[in-house]
């Protein structure tokens, strides 16, 4: 099964033992994708880490910068 920036998007049935190979084709922007093995009942058996591709853009760099925001939304100075 592959999961893309959190969804499930494809999934293939293994019938035989052996090897799967595929393609990812990313659309240009920052995401990430992860694949499962699962169990004929769902079960987790086995998955990879996630792949990433492009930059993320993101406000925060630190642990200081984090804090700083969740005071600030909650009221706090």
């Amino acid at each position: 099964m592959e999961v893309r920036n959190g969804k499930r998007t494809t999934v293939a049935t293994l019938i035989e033992e052996g090897g799967y190979t595929g393609t990812i084709k990313w659309n240009g922007n920052f995401e990430w994708v992860r694949y499962e093995l699962r169990g004929p009942k769902g079960e987790l058996l086995a998955f990879l880490n996630p792949i990433f591709f492009g930059k993320k853009e993101t406000s925060l760099q630190t642990w200081h910068d984090l804090r700083k925001k969740v005071r600030l939304e909650d009221g706090q100075h």
